[in-house]
């Protein structure tokens, strides 16, 4: 991975998880304030195109934060993404929608983490982890 990152290429965390819900539900759960919490973490507002949004722990301090970069309902979305663990770095989410047979194909790209300048594997490796988490929860929930 050094050689990698000497050579300032970004290694994004990629995910694909397949959701038995038409594309608007999995959109509504990305965007809107009452599904936000359910599935990630409580938000502030609903996200909204160009504009900033934050998402909130559990004593409604701010937890994550960015702004909405691009909006192509239902099929897109782009978000900046920074939280503390990552130090200042603003990263990006990319929120990829598609209709499948039985549902959604949700694809997200996390980028700028292990970009150079960026944070060390274990910090990767959390954030790994925690997307892996909240979409066993979104699966379940927008499937239901």
């Amino acid at each position: 991975m050094s050689d990698v990152m000497e050579m300032g290429v970004d290694v994004p965390l990629v995910k694909t998880v397949f959701i038995s819900a038409p594309r608007e539900k999995v959109w509504a759960y990305l965007t809107e304030k009452e599904y936000l919490g359910r599935w990630w973490q409580d938000a502030a507002a609903d996200l909204k195109p160009d504009s900033e949004y934050t998402l909130l722990d559990s004593k409604g301090d701010r937890l994550v934060w960015g702004r909405v970069v691009a909006w192509e309902h239902p099929a897109k979305l782009v978000t900046t993404f920074e939280i503390g663990m990552l130090q200042g770095k603003e990263t990006t989410v990319t929120w990829e929608l598609a209709a499948v047979p039985g549902g959604t194909r949700l694809r997200v790209t996390h980028a700028g983490i292990m970009a150079e300048g960026g944070p060390e594997v274990p910090v990767f490796g959390g954030l790994d982890a925690g997307w892996d988490k909240h979409f066993m929860t979104l699966r379940e929930l927008a499937s239901g």
